[in-house]
Parts: structure tokens; sequence; C-alpha cells
């Protein structure tokens, strides 16, 4: 922002004065003059920037993202959302760190493939290997819903007779806010854990587990998003990052889900598109186990695939007999704490699930 007594702003929540202003007066530099307000189409969602969970609005036109704005939940975020959160749509546009089609690794190199294509050569390769149990392992960021996680757990359980699934989970060290907006930032910066600790999915702090189950030496092993991919917040967590994702490069087949390209690219066999969060349905859980609902803003590319559907194939693909879902179908199979919820029931404010926070 530019002041009237070049007096500098620095706090974390400068965009909520565009918000607030009666007459129009405070604008946004990042969206000025881009875009008319009034052609922007806006879709209820929920920001995927930290376990807060701050509802929102999407607003797109042509199918791109312009921009976020807080949406109203008194439960959550009350009125308000952190320039973080509110910067989070850049991303969304970004297309060339996109894999935008199947790739699989031929000879070394990635090479583009269809859909079908990929399927029968996973279970194919899956079939040859005859892993089960702790020779399968599944990693997933909490990127994914609750949903994902769910079907992800089915892949591996249901096919394999895996448990070996582990998420990188990073506990929240949020000192006391001083106020009610600085304690919307949290340090967890996705929006899923509280899923994925409901769901049942194994996280520890030093990765304990997860690094027992890799010295077993898994033959096969699945990827949903970029789960130690990201370089961690201090040279001790990239070494610790790099040191898992090395681990997990000696398996026989690695298969990656994913939206953006990092760093295991240059070790997976395979690399199935994905939808960002703004292009399609699903459920997050917050830091205060509040199921809340993401929905479909903006037209995917059209050889990407929804995570939920690319699931269900690929566990049809390897003989499970399924009829293929909606993510809002699957909201009532979640199962656990989730017993009893249906997409029309968590609505646009959300349910806060039973038992501790």
């Amino acid at each position: 922002f530019d002041t009237f007594a070049d007096h500098e702003i620095t706090n974390a929540f400068q965009g909520n004065l565009v918000d607030l202003c009666p007459v129009g007066a405070i604008t946004e530099r990042e969206f000025r003059f881009k875009k008319r307000a009034w052609k922007l189409h806006k879709t209820d969602s929920v920001c995927p920037g930290c376990a807060t969970g701050c509802n929102i609005t999407v607003e797109h036109h042509h199918n791109k993202v312009e921009r976020f704005k807080p949406r109203e939940n008194q439960a959550v975020n009350r009125w308000w959302m952190c320039d973080i959160g509110r910067l989070g749509y850049r991303a969304l546009n970004e297309r060339q760190q996109r894999p935008l089609e199947p790739l699989a690794r031929i000879k070394g190199q990635l090479h583009s493939a269809g859909w079908d294509t990929v399927y029968a050569a996973v279970a194919e390769r899956a079939r040859g290997l005859g892993a089960k149990g702790d020779q399968v392992i599944g990693l997933a960021d909490t990127q994914a819903t609750n949903e994902e996680l769910r079907l992800f757990q089915s892949l591996l359980g249901d096919l394999f007779g895996s448990k070996s699934l582990f998420f990188p989970y990073r506990p929240a060290d949020n000192p006391p806010a001083k106020n009610f907006l600085h304690g919307l930032i949290s340090s967890d910066r996705s929006p899923n854990t509280a899923g994925a600790l409901a769901l049942g999915l194994a996280g520890d702090a030093d990765d304990r587990r997860l690094k027992q189950a890799l010295a077993a030496g898994p033959k096969l092993a699945f990827l949903l998003g970029s789960p130690f991919a990201q370089n961690g917040a201090n040279r001790d967590a990239e070494i610790r990052n790099a040191e898992i994702r090395n681990s997990v490069a000696k398996a026989e087949l690695i298969v990656q889900i994913g939206t953006r390209f990092d760093a295991w690219r240059d070790l997976a066999d395979v690399i199935l598109p994905g939808y960002t969060f703004a292009e399609k349905a699903g459920t997050f859980t917050n830091r205060q186990r509040r199921v809340q609902r993401i929905q479909p803003a903006i037209v995917p590319p059209e050889t990407a695939r929804d995570q939920v559907r690319i699931l269900q194939e690929l566990m049809i693909a390897c003989g499970q007999e399924r009829k293929v879902q909606d993510a809002r179908d699957l909201v009532a199979a979640l199962g656990g704490p989730f017993a009893g919820l249906t997409w029309e029931r968590v609505g646009d404010q959300g349910v806060a699930l039973e038992g501790k926070k």
C-alpha cells in the first residue's frame, strides 16, 4: 500500500483495510486496474495456506483466479484473512511447473502417455513385483482432502494389505496470540493435518515410524501430492526430507499423483496429473477439527483428472471391482470420527467433529 503520510504499514493483515474501506478509496496494488470487480465470479471455498482454514471466496474470470477474499464464518475467521493466504491465488495460475498429462519413465526419461496405458502398466508392474504388506508404502501430503486420504488408505490397504501410510507431521508451534487476528496464522502451513490424524494416518515430528518402514526396503511406493518434497524450515529439515526421498528412491516402482513438478520429478516412474484445490470438490479438517468444503471454481486442464477419480481408477486397474464415485458422495463414506457427515450437512459453514481438539 501507498499511504498519505508515507507511514509504512507492516502488519500481515493489510488486505483487510481494502475490505473495510466504505468508499473504495483504499485499493490493493495486487488487483488494481487488472479486472472489473463486477465481472468476477465467486465460489465459496477454504484457504489452503495453513491449518486455520479461513473461509474465502475464490474470485475468477475467464478461467483465471484473480483474487481471494475472506468469507464470513464466525466459528473460524469471522470476517478476516491474512495477507499470506490472500496472495495464495497466484500459484493457481502458474502452469510452467505443472504436469498436464500422464508421464511415464522410459529408459530414464519421462514421456507422455495415455491414462489407460499408464494404469495398465502400473497394474502389470505391481503384479509382477508381488509386493504386499510392508513392501508397499504410501506417502501423502496434507494438501490432500479427507476423501483423497481415505481412498489412499483403501488403495494401500484393500489392494496390497499395507498399513504403511505416512504424512509429514509438523506440529504447529504457535505462540499465544496478542489478539484474534494474529491467532489466525498457524505455523502448520497445510490445510488438512487434522484430517490426516483423524483418519489414522501415521505421522511423527521426527518421522520415526516412517524411517522404520523405509528400513524394511519397500518395493512399491505411492505418493499423493508432494510429501517431503518441500524445502524445510531449516537446514536440518531439508536434510531430513532429502534422506527420506533417497530411501524411497530405492523402491522398484514409484507412482506420484500431483499438481506440480517437485523434488520427486527425478525419482518417480509415473506422474499422474491431478487438480488444484480450486478445481475440485472435497473437504478439509482445520486445526479446530472443523470439516469444511472446497468447491470447483475454475475448469482444470483437460488432460488432468480429479485425484479421487485417479485413485479409484487405479484400484479398478489393479483388480478391484468398484464404481467411480464423486468426492461429494464420498464424504458419507469417510467413517470413523466423520461418521454421519454428508456433503449437504457440512454446508457452507462447516461442521465440528466431536472429540478432543
